[in-house]
């Protein structure tokens, strides 16, 4: 551990305005390399001096980061991870922005912007706190004009991703994984038949850039409705409180609610569904038991997904594939079971996989 590890005490509490106008000067560069998710990794965590374990390594939008000496993430007393705001922001394309009249930063993304005010806090644990506009806040600590801050940041107030996974990898995206169609999950509210097909009114989750929560959609004869087997459906048996899960393009009306042409539906029966990102597969078994599959899934929802000889998984063509086919990275569309373990992140069983990309 290097002396400036060393010197982190509560001397470091009473810090001056003209260093928290520096906070975010720039310092050393944080080598990063382009690698698949599982090369390249450090097996075993760093071990600080208070007795605390670093995770092995820190993986941003893909890349896998070796701190420097200058900005090396650290543990408080308290087991508590802080890691530098500005240079894991930076490596994971957000644009910072520093007012040192204000004493706030400002994090840009194409899709968000998110302020935040440098703030004392005598509740937290280095006197110091960063917090939104909306009111989140979150614990802070400056270390020779650097900025330190908990992981979770990401997370919960720039809606990323982060996870720690059986390797003891931190791995934080930017932003979670969303579909890009248009669409919506959730129920008919109201139908209306017409010569070539029926109107739905569907209320629930949006997914997508174009995606609403409450659209009003044509669905014609032609559109094939299917149930989540993959077997077609008639029209005539889509019910107001079905769930359904209905995607459709960007070229909608600015009515309330607005209206538009559906391309597909899928009919729910008892069954969830979801889209995300793979960033755990493991396989495990011990002493007798099964052997146990499981996929940590980051998207339209959070998920452990168990997946047994029954889970049936295809590619986007529909040829069929098995659990060694998918990997870390991946993108799938999930047919879930229609209950999830009351845990965080929620568990649940995988009917139906599909891989996406």
């Amino acid at each position: 551990m290097n002396d400036l590890m060393k010197k982190i005490t509560v001397t470091s509490l009473l810090v001056s305005s003209s260093l928290m106008n520096t906070a975010f000067a720039a310092t050393g560069d944080l080598p990063a390399v382009n690698n698949t998710l599982t090369n390249n990794v450090v097996s075993s965590p760093i071990i600080t001096d208070n007795g605390q374990s670093l995770p092995a390594a820190f993986i941003l939008n893909d890349k896998i980061l070796k701190p420097n000496t200058i900005t090396t993430p650290f543990t408080s007393p308290s087991g508590a991870l802080y890691i530098p705001f500005k240079r894991f922001s930076n490596e994971l394309d957000y644009k910072v922005t520093w007012d040192a009249k204000e004493r706030s930063v400002t994090l840009e993304l194409p899709t968000q912007t998110t302020k935040f005010q440098l703030l004392k806090d005598t509740t937290s644990e280095y006197g110091m706190m960063l917090k939104t506009m909306d009111g989140r806040i979150f614990s802070a600590q400056i270390i020779m004009g650097s900025l330190y801050v908990s992981p979770e940041i990401f997370r919960e107030a720039l809606n990323g991703v982060v996870v720690f996974d059986h390797l003891n990898q931190l791995r934080i995206d930017a932003e979670k994984y969303a579909p890009d169609e248009a669409s919506t999950l959730g129920e008919i509210i109201n139908i209306e038949n017409g010569k070539d097909g029926v109107q739905l009114l569907v209320k629930g989750q949006k997914y997508g850039e174009f995606g609403l929560n409450e659209v009003s959609l044509a669905v014609k004869m032609t559109i094939p409705v299917k149930l989540s087997n993959g077997n077609v459906v008639s029209l005539s048996d889509l019910k107001v409180g079905d769930r359904i899960y209905i995607k459709y393009g960007k070229a909608l009306t600015k009515s309330l609610p607005a209206i538009g042409q559906a391309e597909s539906v899928v009919l729910l029966k008892d069954e969830g569904l979801f889209e995300g990102k793979v960033y755990l597969k493991q396989t495990s078994s011990e002493g007798i038991a099964a052997t146990s599959r499981q996929l940590r899934v980051v998207g339209t929802s959070e998920f452990v997904v168990s997946v047994n000889e029954k889970t049936v998984i295809s590619d986007a063509k529909g040829d069929i594939k098995n659990f060694d086919d998918l990997s870390e990275g991946m993108i799938l569309k999930i047919v879930t079971a229609p209950y999830a373990a009351m845990s965080y992140p929620a568990q649940t069983a995988a009917y139906r996989i599909e891989i996406v990309k």
